[in-house]
C-alpha cells in the first residue's frame, strides 16, 4: 500500500530557497529583462512497505588464547551460516564487516590483569522478500537465538529497488511546483508558459525506519519460545526540486 504526502519546514525552505537563488544568480536565471519568471520549490513524497531487512550480528568469545577464542567464534559463525543457508539467503547477501582480536582485562583497585583473549566477528546479512513472506525475518531471528553469545546489533528495513518510487516522487514534486507557479501567475494576471530550468536537491530523500536492538539473543532464548514480533511500518521516498517557469 502506498500513500502520498508532502512536508516542508519553514527553516528548511529558507535554506533551500537561498541555495536555489544562488544557483539562479550563477547561471543567470531570469536575468533577461524581457522575460517574466517565477521560481518555486516542489516536494513529492511516496511511502511504501519495506521488502528487505539488513541485520548486523556480532559473535564474540573470550578464551585463554587468541587461537582458542577464534576457533569458538568460527564454530559460532558456521552455525549462523547454516541458519542463513536453510533460510535460502544467498552468499552475496552475507558479508563480514569486521574481525578483531584483543586482550580482555580484569580490574581490581589500581591493578589490571589479563584474563584472556577476545575474538569478535561482525557480519551484515540482507534478507529479501520480507513483504511477501512476513514470517521469514522473525523465523530467522528466532533461529539465531539458538547460538550462544550472539549479539543482534541492528535491524534496518529497506526497499531493494527504489527507482519506481523515485519516479513517482519526482512527478509529484513537479506537479507541486507547477501548481504553485500557476497560482502565482494567476494572482499576477499571467499564465505559465513553460519551465526554463529544473534542478533537484538530492538530500535526505530516503528515510528508512531503523529498529535498534542491542540485545544479547542468548538471554532471549531462555525466556520462552515466543515468536519475534517486528513491525516494519513504511519507508518514505522524497524528491525536492526547484523550477524556474516562464510567464506571460
Amino acid at each position: 500500500m502506498k500513500s502520498i504526502k508532502t512536508k516542508f519546514s519553514k527553516k528548511y525552505f529558507l535554506l533551500v530557497a537561498a541555495f536555489f537563488l544562488m544557483f539562479c544568480i550563477l547561471l543567470g536565471c531570469g536575468n533577461n529583462k524581457n522575460k517574466t519568471t517565477v521560481s518555486v520549490a516542489g516536494i513529492g513524497s511516496v511511502t511504501a512497505e519495506p521488502d528487505m531487512a539488513n541485520i548486523i550480528v556480532s559473535l564474540t568469545h573470550v578464551a585463554p588464547t587468541t587461537r582458542q577464542a577464534q576457533e569458538e567464534v568460527n564454530r559460532m559463525t558456521a552455525r549462523l551460516l547454516d541458519i542463513f543457508k536453510r533460510a535460502e539467503i544467498e552468499d552475496r547477501n552475507i558479508r563480514t564487516l569486521s574481525l578483531s582480536f584483543r586482550p580482555e582485562y580484569d580490574f581490581s583497585g589500581n591493578r589490571q590483569t589479563i584474563r584472556g583473549q577476545r575474538a569478535e566477528q561482525t557480519m551484515i546479512v540482507s534478507i529479501e522478500g520480507i513483504d511477501t513472506s512476513p514470517e521469514k525475518l522473525p523465523n530467522i531471528l528466532d533461529e539465531i537465538t539458538s547460538v550462544d553469545r550472539v549479539i543482534l546489533q541492528q535491524v534496518v528495513f529497506s526497499i531493494k529497488d527504489r527507482s519506481g518510487l523515485f519516479s513517482e516522487s519526482r512527478e509529484l514534486a513537479y506537479q507541486r511546483a507547477l501548481e504553485k507557479a500557476t497560482q502565482y501567475a494567476s494572482l499576477a494576471g499571467l499564465r505559465v508558459v513553460k519551465p526554463l530550468s529544473i534542478s533537484e536537491f538530492d538530500a535526505n530523500n530516503f528515510n528508512p525506519i531503523t529498529q535498534n536492538r542491542m540485545v544479547a539473543l542468548a538471554d532471549m532464548g531462555g525466556m520462552g519460545r515466543t515468536a519475534t514480533s517486528l513491525p516494519t511500518g513504511e519507508l518514505e521516498v522524497t524528491s525536492q526540486i526547484f523550477v524556474v517557469f516562464l510567464l506571460e
